[in-house]
């Protein structure tokens, strides 16, 4: 699937330029912007790293929900998931990094 490793607990410059050059290549990078997951199956507070991430390589953010996929809440072998895809988001074209980082 192309996943690459990211070192926790900080930012890990290695693993953002991969993300980014990705990207610039036409690829597609997936991301969970809460950098881990929730124990409570409540949303958690979005980091500022994949927006940075898209803003650098003026990447369209397709928002997603992915839902379902804990079998121990479902108790469930095979759990029911449902993933929905928000509008996707674009950058203003002629925005600077400088401009980004303002807003």
């Amino acid at each position: 699937m192309g996943a690459f490793p990211v070192k926790r607990g900080g930012a890990d410059r290695t693993a953002i330029k991969h993300g980014i050059d990705l990207m610039l290549d036409g690829g597609v990078l997936a991301i969970f912007p809460e950098g881990t997951r929730s124990k409570t199956g409540a949303l958690g507070k979005a980091e500022p790293g994949a927006l940075m991430m898209a803003g650098k390589a003026k990447a369209v953010i397709v928002p997603t929900c992915v839902k379902g996929t804990d079998i121990k809440r479902q108790g469930k072998l095979w759990p029911q998931v449902n993933v929905k895809f928000g509008k996707p988001i674009f950058f203003p074209s002629g925005c600077t990094d400088q401009q980004r980082t303002a807003a």
